[in-house]
């Protein structure tokens, strides 16, 4: 999309991004593994079958070590690699709540128009978030197995609790933690101190949720051009102006 590179291109200027995690994306073992549909061939089906795995892998532990059979270079993560994760989330979630901040501000309207569309066509842009997230994310589509709010939840109810979390959290203090009981549980299970591996996949899931945000947001303004693109970059300058903080929109 031309407008979704030319809002990361800015936005990614104005925020000082660091450079982002050395593990790069890879094939999905879980797609692989179960046999989902490429994303690319079908995205329904692809759709569908996710949501049949998410049904099967109700239990955050097999989730975890699921994945650490398929990715070992989470359970070999030393603190260098876990700090560069920690930036690239920080960026991802700078980001994010600039799209969400924009997607509920009144003088756009974009929440309300959502309500109005279908199921079908507010699919159609929640497949461009989750595309956006998988392609983004350096486990690519196995990430999403860390992310039950990237199923067919409301997604203004999404966005609506990622700037609660934001709000919660001083600017320092980024990256936010963006809680969920289902995550939450398997924190428990664990001795303190927690291991590199759950750590690391903490990250991956939160970064996960920030460009899904991010990535739903591009589509909708992208295709309906409702807001004035103008505004919302001059918003984004604005942010970054202010040391990429979220309290420059007063929140």
């Amino acid at each position: 999309m031309v407008l979704l590179t030319r809002f990361l291109a800015i936005a990614h200027s104005t925020m000082n991004i660091e450079d982002g995690p050395t593990m790069r994306p890879q094939p999905s073992f879980i797609c692989h593994l179960l046999r989902i549909t490429d994303m690319a061939e079908d995205r329904t089906r692809w759709d569908l079958d996710w949501e049949k795995v998410f049904k099967i892998l109700k239990d955050p532990m097999k989730v975890y070590r699921l994945l650490l059979q398929g990715r070992p270079m989470l359970g070999e993560m030393d603190k260098g690699a876990i700090d560069t994760y920690c930036a690239a989330l920080r960026e991802a979630q700078k980001t994010a709540f600039i799209c969400a901040h924009c997607f509920r501000a009144p003088e756009f309207k974009l929440d309300k128009l959502w309500q109005l569309w279908d199921d079908d066509k507010r699919l159609q842009h929640m497949f461009a978030g989750l595309e956006f997230a998988c392609e983004s994310s350096p486990l690519s589509q196995d990430a999403r197995v860390l992310c039950p709010e990237g199923r067919r939840e409301a997604f203004v109810d999404l966005v609506r609790k990622f700037i609660i979390s934001a709000g919660q959290t001083p600017p320092y203090a980024l990256p936010f933690p963006f809680p969920d009981p289902w995550w939450q549980q398997l924190a428990r299970e664990f001795p303190k101190p927690q291991p590199e591996a759950y750590i690391a996949m903490t990250l991956i899931r939160q970064e996960f949720i920030a460009n899904f945000i991010t990535g739903v947001y591009v589509s909708v303004e992208d295709v309906y051009d409702k807001c004035n693109s103008d505004a919302i970059m001059d918003a984004i300058k604005d942010c970054g102006r202010a040391g990429g903080s979220y309290q420059a929109f007063g929140m």
